[in-house]
């Protein structure tokens, strides 16, 4: 399993990976307890982690991997998931300057945060030679 492999649920708090696909949804098992539930297409957002985008200024996007790495790399400890906003905002602006203020909530900034650390527990988290093969192939 690797950082493309999971994905996000609208809807539904933690990071899933899939078990199965049916025409009406998919099997998913959580990240967090392990517990296998099924999700239905018509009721939730389902998302794969490496095509979500973080909005930066000058209406660009910069790809998830790359804040996962950024937040990796870090001297700064990141900040807990439940950390006031001033403490998020004043990490996202050493981690990833220029993001969009306007557009990067700090909800979206708590869950970075939480999948991070959720996805290094998983030993998910997306290597840099990873991310270059899958730039080269596209």
């Amino acid at each position: 399993m690797t950082f493309k492999d999971v994905i996000a649920i609208n809807g539904m708090p933690g990071l899933y990976t899939v078990v199965s696909s049916k025409t009406n949804g998919m099997v998913v098992k959580s990240l967090v307890d392990g517990k296998s539930t099924f999700v239905s297409a018509r009721l939730h957002g389902i998302t794969p982690l490496d095509q979500i985008s973080v909005y930066m200024q000058n209406d660009e996007t910069t790809e998830l991997w790359k804040v996962m790495n950024a937040i990796f790399e870090s001297k700064t400890p990141a900040p807990a998931g439940n950390a006031d906003n001033s403490a998020l905002v004043a990490f996202f602006n050493e981690v990833l300057p220029g993001y969009d203020e306007q557009k990067v909530h700090s909800s979206a900034m708590k869950k970075m945060i939480k999948y991070r650390e959720l996805l290094k527990q998983h030993n998910l988290l997306p290597v840099k030679e990873e991310a270059t093969e899958e730039a080269t192939e596209s």
